[in-house]
């Protein structure tokens, strides 16, 4: 990737970061959010506390852990926040957004999130995760924005 796209990309997160700046309970809430969002937009090869942590360049997961565990933020206020930014960036007047859950069996042995149970897609109780899928549906294609 270009220098050039690279500063682009950093500009428009630290943009979308500072309209959910409001959202959390105090500024240590905020700056944990911003990071554990940078951590799981990161090249970490598995998204759990001690790898995003140290891919931040913290020495342990605490941070990380406590936000998810603890973190105060206003959740109807984000996903406003949250719909008004995708209107603005991605959407058009005919769009529609889909929402879609979908099952699939699990690969490998590093899977978390992992249970049996029913799933009628794959016939049967095999190891497998949910996904949730949010597609834009727009008059020129399907961009994914799961």
């Amino acid at each position: 990737m270009e220098e050039i796209q690279k500063i682009e990309i950093e500009q428009e997160f630290n943009e979308l970061m500072k309209r959910f700046g409001n959202v959390f309970a105090n500024e240590s809430g905020f700056r944990n959010a911003r990071n554990y969002i940078k951590g799981l937009l990161s090249s970490a090869e598995r998204k759990n506390g001690w790898q995003l942590s140290e891919k931040l360049g913290e020495s342990t997961p605490y941070k990380i852990q406590q936000f998810i565990y603890r973190g105060e933020y206003k959740s109807s206020e984000m996903r406003d926040e949250l719909r008004s930014y995708v209107g603005e960036n991605l959407g058009e007047s005919e769009g529609v957004m889909v929402v879609d859950d979908t099952g699939f069996i699990k690969q490998g042995k590093k899977s978390c999130g992992v249970q049996r149970q029913y799933t009628g897609t794959l016939g049967g109780r095999p190891p497998h995760s949910y996904t949730n899928h949010r597609v834009i549906r727009k008059s020129r294609g399907l961009p994914q924005i799961s």
